[in-house]
């Protein structure tokens, strides 16, 4: 019995992620992951790094509509109020802990 592979997706090497919509090369998603970091949305935002709207991280990084939404997928980054971010972990897990509290009989 001979395998074919006729007719499968074609699958990438390590250095690329993929996702339905597009795709982000590992150097990329390192400099997405870099700027997000550099202003964690957490509880009394106090924004003290940039912040970066779509447009902005598609002109930084040089990247189509569907790499970029690839890449902030998986990062987990979140739109707020106009500006793509990452929600730092301890205020995510005290999020989900708060709704996680409610019961409902």
């Amino acid at each position: 019995m001979r395998l074919s592979l006729e007719g499968q997706p074609k699958t990438y090497p390590v250095k690329k992620f993929v996702l339905e919509q597009g795709t982000m090369d590992k150097a990329r998603l390192d400099k997405l992951k870099s700027l997000l970091l550099e202003n964690l949305y957490e509880e009394g935002d106090g924004q003290s790094g940039n912040l970066y709207k779509w447009d902005d991280l598609k002109t930084i990084l040089h990247a189509t509509d569907g790499e970029l939404d690839s890449g902030l997928r998986l990062l987990s980054a979140t739109e707020i109020d106009g500006y793509w971010r990452i929600v730092h972990y301890t205020y995510m897990d005290r999020m989900l802990n708060w709704a996680a509290s409610f019961h409902f009989t």
